[in-house]
């Protein structure tokens, strides 16, 4: 008796390390999911960002807007605002705000400008608000924007909006090659 039940002990502690070990490998397939989408590897976020937008993994899209290519937090954006609505909603104003930093290269500043219309068309889409008034964007228009956005979220949140809790971006318009 003593030997059966030796068994079953010996039974139950294989089946409960193998268990244990699926979920594990599981937990790693998806934390390297996870860190393909920040790679430093241009085509490797890409093609990441572009599975993650497929297979529209809500956790892996989020993580993906704090890649350093903006064409894969560009796939995101968009991706996110459709399945996201209204809960990203702070997340893309507080990114708009972000943005406006400048870039080394020219290059990069005008990925940085052409971003910024990415986040305020899917700022627009979520809020209904018409914000963009003109092609030509500078930071007067950058901080009219933020602020009415940020009004918007007051409002759904049952809060008053206090414009002076707000930063606004103090960088010129010629530093952030506005303009």
């Amino acid at each position: 008796m003593k030997g059966l039940f030796k068994l079953l002990v010996l039974i139950s502690l294989c089946i409960l390390f193998s268990v244990t070990n699926t979920l594990s490998q599981n937990v790693d397939v998806k934390q390297s999911k996870a860190s393909l989408v920040l790679s430093k590897d241009y085509w490797v976020a890409l093609n990441s960002a572009k599975e993650e937008t497929k297979n529209e993994n809500r956790e892996n899209l989020k993580l993906c807007l704090q890649s350093q290519f903006f064409e894969v937090k560009t796939i995101c954006v968009r991706s996110i605002v459709n399945l996201e609505g209204e809960n990203i909603l702070e997340k893309l104003v507080s990114m708009l705000f972000s943005n406006q930093i400048p870039q080394r290269s020219t290059e990069r500043n005008l990925q940085r400008k052409e971003f910024n219309f990415v986040l305020i068309e899917s700022i627009e889409k979520i809020t209904g608000l018409k914000l963009l008034v003109t092609e030509e964007i500078n930071v007067k228009e950058i901080n009219r924007i933020l602020k009415e956005s940020r009004k918007w979220l007051a409002s759904r949140k049952g809060i008053k909006f206090d414009e002076n809790q707000f930063d606004e971006v103090t960088a010129s318009d010629e530093l952030l090659g506005y303009p």
